[in-house]
């Protein structure tokens, strides 16, 4: 029996299970003769229990005595005691089945299934009671003789390897539990009676579409700037850092008399003043005054929220939130249950908005079919209704905003209400900027933003970059690879949080553009002294990549921006026109389109109904793609 560390009962615990059984024992029992059939079932229980053990299996003993119950028995694999234990519970199992080919002249057949997941631990392993242990005996009767068949969770988990030495056997009838089969020509093997027929099971087709999203989410968008020699392709598991969120809250007070605008900001900071100390202090124009919460975790937030509305300005890290989760749920129970997400096992879908929102009419689960069909995915509308239905997915709806005109944005955010009114089972993430959200009523909802960096999370932020740049290209994991990165990552921390060069400190509170920041700064270029020459580094990416970056999904509604070296002709003289003549470099929208077409027909030579044309479809760019003109309420812009 392994030592087991000490595990308090109904405690939570990630566990795979084995179930061996000896097919034909009592036939084997009865045609030899009592001491020839003891010698080879002794053979058989003494080599299994040494191979599992060995393995890190936990074992249940009676009396010292293995537990094994007249055909068959049981090992139990621990998180808490060992990695791997998918890994580990295969490779006990297949050195199993070697072992019985070779040395027993009569070969006693055995199934084997194995299945994993989050159970409540029992110090008596076999009286935990739980439906992974009963889907674990469903497989086990759907196994052909000399096979292991295991299920999709421990297949998730499997390195590429050993997945190889495996194919897909189909949807076992009972549980309706995906399997796989080794060795891979046992498929042929199977009886049909155990598993749903070809032509009602759509395993295949999902698994094609998790196969898909897995390596399409696993790398961060690469940032691309010309003068670079080379760009690494980042671990997105690597390199993602625990995004922060706020919840805007709005407090109400009664008015009695008018407070200076210092005297309430400095009121609402102080966390020690309750709201009667305020009431009676507040103007009327402030009354139902929105202050943002105490900054909370991600993971936190997602665990007591079923439904989440996430705003975020340009490079705060909604898409990456979003294919990170997709990410993890692609690639099954186990990356969720080590991420700390909970326990719920669920299908995800990513989708941009503007690739499934039509004006013509199309229910949201043919838009998505067909928005798959660009990636070579055919025949996902009955994967995505059976998973909908089921209430098992995760739908991870992306940029809202992108929606271009105000009124197709207003009916886009209706028909996601219906969507989730349809499938009220299912959990919805909904992104978009903080201008050009349409606000969206769905039940069980809570709005958040995304809260730019502080000084901990740049440092953070910073060396988990460092070091994923450097695996990228080294292909490295070592102590040696992530102490360098971390020394270079150290170097940036100082200049960053020192606001040398100037400006540097405020540019690295946004995520994309920190990453900006830390690719100069390992390609060996000098970070520019001059906060001007920054600022101009940061806009030419900004200009001429964010474009592409943010329209990764969008395959058919892809665009080339205009090139930067055009486009600062126009947006120098604009710049300095909103600060020279502008209080505050504020103007309503009308005033800027007016002033890009002064410059475009005076500048540029262009005639003045074409660049008034050319204009509105300018500030589009600045405003939509790039926002380097952002929106400051009241149709004034910055």
């Amino acid at each position: 029996m392994s030592k087991r560390k000490k595990i308090e009962n109904d405690t939570t615990v990630y566990m795979a299970f084995v179930s061996i059984d000896l097919v034909g024992s009592r036939q084997l029992q009865k045609n030899l003769s009592a001491a020839d059939y003891e010698k080879r079932y002794n053979f058989f229980i003494n080599n299994a229990d040494r191979i599992f053990k060995s393995f890190g299996a936990s074992t249940e003993t009676k009396k010292g005595t293995p537990d094994w119950k007249g055909e068959g028995r049981t090992f139990y694999f621990i998180e808490n005691e060992a990695k791997d234990i998918e890994e580990r519970s295969v490779r006990a199992s297949i050195e199993l089945l070697t072992i019985l080919k070779v040395g027993i002249k009569k070969e006693i057949p055995i199934r084997i299934s194995i299945n994993s997941g989050i159970v409540m631990f029992k110090e008596r392993l076999g009286t935990i009671n739980d439906i992974k242990i009963s889907v674990t005996e469903s497989l086990n009767s759907a196994a052909p003789e000399d096979s292991i068949l295991i299920a999709e969770n421990v297949y998730d988990a499997l390195p590429k390897e050993l997945k190889e030495q495996f194919i897909l056997c189909g949807t076992v009838r009972k549980d309706e539990q995906i399997a796989f089969i080794y060795p891979r020509e046992k498929k042929h093997k199977i009886d049909a009676k155990f598993y749903l027929h070809p032509k009602d099971d759509i395993a295949e087709n999902r698994r094609k579409y998790l196969e898909t999203m897995e390596p399409f989410c696993k790398t961060l968008a690469n940032i691309g700037i010309r003068q670079m020699r080379k760009v690494a392709s980042l671990e997105l598991t690597e390199a993602f850092f625990p995004l922060k969120l706020r919840k805007r809250e709005i407090h109400r007070f009664e008015y009695e008399r008018t407070l200076f605008p210092e005297e309430f900001a400095e009121m609402t900071r102080d966390k020690t003043r309750g709201s009667k100390e305020l009431k009676g202090f507040i103007p009327e124009h402030l009354r139902g005054y929105a202050v943002d919460s105490t900054p909370s975790p991600f993971k936190e937030i997602f665990e007591k929220t079923k439904h989440l509305i996430i705003l975020g300005d340009p490079g705060s890290g909604k898409t990456t939130l979003l294919k990170w989760l997709c990410l993890l749920y692609s690639r099954g129970e186990r990356a969720v249950w080590e991420e700390k997400l909970g326990t719920e096992k669920l299908f995800p879908i990513l989708v941009p908005i503007a690739g499934i929102y039509h004006k013509e009419p199309m229910n949201a689960v043919d838009a998505i079919a067909k928005y798959f069909e660009g990636f070579h995915l055919e025949k996902l509308d009955s994967v995505v209704r059976n998973e909908l239905k089921s209430g098992n997915c995760i739908v991870l709806l992306d940029g809202l905003d992108e929606i271009p005109d105000p009124k197709d944005r207003f009916t886009c955010a209706r028909y996601i209400e219906g969507f989730v009114r349809a499938f009220p089972n299912n959990r919805f993430i909904i992104t978009s900027r903080i201008i050009g959200y349409e606000e969206i009523h769905m039940p069980e909802t809570e709005v958040y933003t995304l809260c730019e960096l502080e000084d901990e999370d740049i440092k953070t932020f910073t060396k988990k970059w460092f070091v994923a740049f450097e695996k990228s290209l080294t292909g490295g994991s070592d102590s040696i690879t992530t102490t360098g990165a971390e020394n270079i990552a150290d170097d940036l921390i100082k200049a960053i949080l020192g606001n040398e060069p100037p400006g540097i400190h405020e540019l690295a509170k946004n995520p994309f553009l920190l990453s900006l920041i830390a690719t100069v700064q390992r390609q060996g270029q000098i970070l520019p002294r001059s906060r001007v020459k920054l600022y101009d580094l940061c806009t030419e990416t900004l200009f001429e990549t964010w474009h592409s970056v943010r329209s990764v999904f969008q395959r058919d509604r892809q665009t080339n921006p205009t090139p930067y070296e055009d486009g600062v002709k126009v947006l120098a003289p604009l710049a300095l026109w909103m600060h020279e003549s502008l209080p505050g470099g504020i103007a309503p929208k009308d005033q800027i389109k007016e002033k890009l077409t002064d410059i475009m027909t005076e500048r540029r030579g262009m005639p003045y109904y074409e660049a008034l044309k050319v204009s509105g479809e300018f500030f589009i760019q600045l405003a939509d793609q790039s926002q380097l003109i952002i929106d400051r309420g009241a149709d004034r812009w910055g």
